[in-house]
């Protein structure tokens, strides 16, 4: 069992608290930590990218893209 320090708000020392080694005492994996990370960065982009719609694009009532094939 790992004890760690309970602090208050300000600071002070509150009381202590045993954490157990099962959960607590494990080693750290890059991988999973760099997912993590980069899944929270994504999360806060705003998003923004978009394409015109045929309606938005000015000019001419003509045909504005090539037909397929």
């Amino acid at each position: 069992m790992a004890a760690f320090e309970v602090l208050n708000q300000k600071g002070e020392k509150v009381s202590d608290i045993n954490l157990s080694d099962k959960i607590f005492d494990l080693e750290v994996r890059k991988d999973i930590l760099n997912t993590v990370v980069r899944m929270q960065l994504n999360a806060r982009r705003s998003g923004t990218a978009s394409a015109k719609g045929r309606s938005e694009i000015k000019g001419s009532t003509a045909k504005l893209y090539r037909q397929k094939g």
